[in-house]
């Protein structure tokens, strides 16, 4: 990430420090770390894909589509949308897309459950679209799409005891739509940075890639509410994006740029103080159950 801020969009040391602290103290990141899941290293997989693409070298995004591929379907998607929209010759971009998608096929073939996933594959996709789909209309869908993107990925947010679909009661955790006002004013003021962010680098090539990764995300587990109601596990598919977004805020901003970076300052202040009462009830929760 640092190597991208500062290599890629080019921002001053200090700036992509600021990012990166950032990046690294929000609460999906520090929690993937210790937990025993995938997510982190398909978010691995599409930050370096991001880097690489940039500098057209394929013998590094190839196997990275085949390892995004290898740890979910939504991760090799972003994996593509990444590769197409950074830059490049369509024949060059086509064929790398190509190429990644063959050595995923390849090295799945060869593997002991090769014959079972490519018998499998069709009917497990469409049977966990519709296990996995949420049906929230209207401001309950803004309110779950608001938490769920800009909340538990960088805030401990409110919880409850349960799984996001009241099982397991008392022996599993999830958050819930809701926060204290400090915490969704930040959500918002992190919002509100993304939105000029977007605005104010709408010519800027570097854009187009990291919005994709985002606007994919929105879609798939927003709109299309896919996963919606445990969408803090899909958050470092793009958390980086965002990341990336507030860079080009930083970038382009011109006689707001001490505000902004004022602005960065305060939501990193606000990502320490506000999650430490989180991490210390979470200790607890996790200290109990063991």
């Amino acid at each position: 990430m640092y190597r991208i801020l500062r290599e890629q969009l080019e921002l001053e040391e200090m700036e992509a420090l600021l990012l990166c602290g950032i990046y690294a103290l929000a609460f999906s990141v520090l929690f993937y770390t210790f937990a025993a899941e995938s997510y982190i290293l398909s978010s691995c997989a599409l930050i370096m894909t991001l880097y690489f693409s940039q500098k057209r070298n394929p013998w590094m995004v190839i196997p990275l589509g085949a390892i995004a591929a290898g740890i979910t379907v939504t991760s090799v998607l972003l994996w593509a949308l990444i590769v197409f929209l950074s830059g490049g010759k369509l024949r060059y971009r086509l064929a790398v897309l190509l190429s990644g998608g063959i050595l995923f096929c390849l090295l799945t073939g060869i593997s002991p459950v090769g014959p079972q996933f490519f018998g499998n594959i069709f009917s497990a996709g469409m049977g966990s679209a519709e296990n996995y789909r949420d049906s929230y209309t209207g401001l309950p869908l803004l309110r779950m799409v608001f938490y769920v993107f800009f909340g538990s990925t960088f805030f401990y947010i409110d919880t409850q005891n349960a799984s996001p679909f009241g099982e397991f009661q008392g022996d599993a955790l999830s958050f819930l739509p809701s926060a204290p006002v400090p915490i969704t004013a930040m959500m918002a003021v992190w919002v509100i940075l993304l939105v000029l962010a977007i605005v104010r680098g709408r010519k800027d090539r570097n854009l187009w890639a990291p919005l994709a990764v985002l606007m994919f995300n929105l879609l798939l587990h927003g709109a299309i509410q896919y996963g919606l109601k445990e969408g803090f596990l899909y958050s470092l598919h793009h958390l980086f994006a965002q990341i990336c977004l507030a860079a080009l805020l930083v970038r382009n901003a011109e006689k707001e740029k001490t505000i902004v970076r004022c602005s960065l300052c305060l939501f990193l202040i606000c990502e320490v103080v506000l999650n430490l009462c989180g991490y210390i009830s979470l200790v607890q929760y996790i200290n109990g159950c063991l």
